[in-house]
């Protein structure tokens, strides 16, 4: 090292920084740093820094250091590139306690599934717990056409009116939100461990959501038409054109997204009730998906699988799914960003 200092075109010591840095949310941190030496040579420049840490009992000095010090370095080599218009083209620590140099090559840390021992517990009981909530609940869809009927008239034995009420109110009215706010926190999780590691959100979460997508098209068309994949794909590609916000403004958009629309149709539906208290029972459907699923061909099931999806997948209803879904996405994400911040 000394001979190649002594060698060199150019030798700058003490080099004092300050640099805007710009964050994934477009916000600017002030960072202030002394970089230890630059120096030149004929193929570019040099970012040296020392360090007097102890090496007692390392079996792996280089990779012990570019695991402690590859985040600092990138920010020096960043920040000089940017205010000295240089190129660096080699980033080294010397080691006072080795008496060695090391080079610190760029680590670009690849986005994965959470390790086992950094899961949240808590998050994953919830998850599992809300997805019981839904199996209770889609239970009915399995053995009735329970999109086209009225649940209250049509389950008529012994306790189903009661039974279903619960479900109803304490299953269907809590499970559903409890499961999308935890999607919403997942993708919000996702978008802060590439802004930890300086690493790309969008084309990861594109990738994802797309998957998701394919997963809900099979399930949907080819299994059940109950399916919910599909409009939480849907529902993410809306989300991320939100991600980014300051998480008093994902806060806010959620309750105005959710409690706007949810007043006019709370109140669109009282008038109609008012008017005819009878809820329509689509008899003509419920024939027809009693005859196909139980003893239909492949393709007449299939048929009647996508009537059904497109009954509860149509334009207007899509509007409502996402009123409905968007806002606890958004609201927990802005939660969990409020929290990590």
């Amino acid at each position: 090292m000394a001979s190649r200092l002594a060698n060199a075109k150019n030798v700058r010591r003490e080099v004092p920084f300050t640099y805007a840095k710009k964050d994934v949310d477009g916000d600017h941190q002030i960072i202030q740093g002394i970089v230890d030496c630059l120096f030149e040579e004929e193929d570019g420049w040099v970012l040296l820094d020392y360090k007097t840490d102890s090496i007692y009992q390392m079996s792996d000095i280089a990779g012990e250091m570019a695991a402690r010090y590859n985040v600092q370095l990138a920010i020096y080599q960043e920040a000089v590139e940017e205010i000295l218009q240089i190129s660096i083209k080699e980033r080294l620590l010397y080691l006072f306690a080795a008496k060695q140099t090391v080079k610190i090559r760029r680590v670009f840390v690849k986005l994965q599934p959470v390790a086992l021992n950094e899961r949240v517990y808590a998050i994953d009981l919830m998850r599992g717990f809300a997805l019981l909530g839904i199996l209770l609940i889609n239970m009915l869809t399995f053995h009735s056409p329970f999109s086209y009927i009225d649940p209250y008239k049509w389950f008529n034995g012994a306790w189903d009116t009661e039974v279903f009420s619960v479900l109803d109110i304490f299953v269907q009215a809590s499970f559903y939100p409890l499961f999308s706010m935890l999607f919403g926190y997942g993708l919000a999780m996702q978008f802060m461990k590439a802004q930890k590691y300086q690493r790309p959100f969008m084309p990861i979460a594109v990738k994802r959501l797309l998957i998701l997508l394919a997963f809900g098209i099979i399930h949907a068309f080819l299994i059940w038409y109950g399916d919910i994949l599909i409009t939480y794909a849907i529902t993410g590609f809306f989300l991320l054109g939100f991600i980014r916000l300051k998480p008093a403004w994902l806060l806010g958009l959620a309750a105005a997204i959710y409690v706007i629309p949810q007043l006019f149709l709370l109140s669109l539906m009282f008038v109609a009730v008012s008017i005819d208290p009878n809820i329509y029972t689509g008899m003509q459907e419920v024939q027809s998906s009693l005859a196909a699923y139980p003893s239909g061909t492949f393709a007449e099931i299939f048929s009647q699988r996508f009537d059904d999806w497109m009954h509860s997948n149509n334009p207007a209803s899509y509007f409502y799914l996402i009123i409905t879904i968007l806002p606890f996405f958004n609201g927990r994400c802005g939660g969990c960003k409020d929290a990590i911040d």
